[in-house]
């Protein structure tokens, strides 16, 4: 299946991405923050990047981050503190899927079944 990067500061949304994720038979690599993830993963291989939208280095930081860097990966940002501002700023970057927290595993899956 697919590569999926997920980031995400709470353990306990990361640890159930990455169950539902590897049940559905993709491989995940985990992080808690972006920074790592930035300078540890090999983009070339990622299909997917589902990330938060409030972390330590917040996730349209991150979005910004990736393409400054030229890396084009279709990406699903999840928020529980989501409002118009974010929606624009993170439409403007090309974010293909925004879902507010808590989201129905049922339609997280539907969208990374459809970008990947």
């Amino acid at each position: 299946m697919a590569i999926i990067l997920v980031v995400d500061d709470d353990r306990l949304v990361r640890n159930t991405l990455i169950g539902i994720l590897e049940l559905n038979g993709h491989t995940v690599l985990p992080f808690e923050d972006a920074r790592p993830a930035l300078d540890e993963v090999d983009f070339s291989t990622v299909s997917l990047v589902v990330s938060d939208l409030q972390m330590p280095m917040p996730g349209d930081e991150f979005v910004k981050e990736l393409k400054q860097r030229g890396i084009d990966v279709p990406v699903i940002i999840l928020s529980g503190a989501l409002d118009q501002d974010n929606i624009d700023i993170l439409n403007s970057l090309g974010v293909q899927r925004i879902m507010p927290k808590p989201f129905k595993l049922v339609e997280l899956l539907e969208a990374v079944e459809e970008l990947i």
